[in-house]
Parts: structure tokens; sequence; C-alpha cells
């Protein structure tokens, strides 16, 4: 049996989280790991799969789940769609896998403060900054995803806050290649579940600038 830790992995749109996620779950099959898939009320995009990119849900039956308390979590994003963690996506795994998450910052705020209702979450999260060097590379990387202007500098502005929550997070990985990020989760993943007691290209909060 594992005793479970929930990775928590924010960071501005376009940084490379999903990419990141995706990636080290397929480059270690042999460890206890599965990736969380949050709910949504936006409209599903060419090429997603329900239930396996988002759970695709309609606002009402989105309104319904958080009236049964059913989310550990749950947030508008960029003032448009709601986005939340349903509870049975999350506990009932936690005694046989590792999870990954891939929220926002506020979504990760709301479950740093949910412990007093899930006590089986206490000493079990571990919070990931990934940290982009400027907001021009998210720009071209945005532009380069082909969003609107107006998309753009909504998702820019909103980057902007959330690297200010940045020092809140147990490390802050600054982005680079997808070699530099997979290796740095690496090291945590290792610390974390004491695989091995290491975590270099791995800044903590207390280390940050």
């Amino acid at each position: 049996m594992t005793t479970g830790k929930l990775f928590i992995i924010s960071g501005p749109s376009c940084v490379g989280k999903t990419t990141l996620v995706t990636g080290f779950l397929r480059h270690h099959p042999d460890y206890p790991l599965r990736r969380v898939v949050t709910c949504t009320t936006r409209p599903q995009r060419p090429g997603e799969i329900d239930g396996q990119d988002y759970h695709f849900l309609s606002a009402e039956n989105f309104e319904q789940r958080i009236r049964k308390d059913e989310f550990l979590e749950f947030t508008p994003v960029y003032g448009t769609h709601l986005y939340g963690t349903l509870v049975e996506s999350v506990l009932p795994f936690l005694d046989t896998y590792h999870l990954f998450l891939t929220i926002d910052v506020h979504g990760m705020q709301a479950i740093s403060k949910s412990h007093a209702r899930f006590a089986s979450l206490g000493g079990r999260c571990v919070s990931i900054f990934l940290k982009p060097d400027d907001l021009k590379t998210l720009q071209h990387r945005l532009q380069k995803r082909r969003d609107s202007a107006e998309e753009i500098a909504r998702r820019l502005k909103s980057a902007d806050t959330e690297l200010s929550y940045a020092e809140h997070y147990h490390y802050i990985v600054p982005s680079g290649t997808i070699e530099e990020n997979e290796a740095a989760l690496h090291a945590i993943y290792r610390r974390e579940t004491g695989v091995l007691a290491c975590a270099s290209a791995v800044v903590g909060p207390e280390e940050s600038p």
C-alpha cells in the first residue's frame, strides 16, 4: 500500500504544466502514479477526450455538484468558466497512488484550507510552482497557440497575478526545457516519497530571490 502524496502543480497558462505531468507519467510507468482529471464548464476543444483531458460538465451539472459539496476545490478561471477537482477523483486513490494535479493558484489555496474538511490530506500535499523566465516568453507561446489578442491579454494579466503567489508553494521550479523540468520534478518526487533525499535543480520558497 502506498502512502500517497498529492503533488499540486501550478503556473501561468502555457508554462508547460500539462506537458510536464504527461511526460513524467509516461517516462516512469514503474512508479505508482496517477493524474487527477479535473472538471470544467468550458467547451470541449477539437482532439480533447472527455474523462481523459477533463470531465466536461454543463454549468448546471457543475453547480449541482457544488451544492452537493462534491468538490475538493473549484474556482472560475479567466472570468469565464468554472474549473474544479472532485473529491472522488482524489481521496479514494491516495492509499494506492501518488497523484498529480494541475490547478491554478486559487485552487491550490482552496485545497490548503480544506484540511479541516478532509483530515486525510494532512501532510500529504506537495505544492510546486512552475515559474517562467518572463511574461514575454509566455506571450510568445500563447501567440503560437493562436489564441485571440483578447484571450492573450487576459491570460497575461492573470499570469502576472499568479507569479505573486509563487512564494506560497513548497517548491519553485524555474521553467526550462522539457528535460530540465522533468528532472526537477523527479528530484522533488524522490525527496517527498523517500526514494532519494535529493532535490537538485529545485528552488524552495525560502531560497528563492
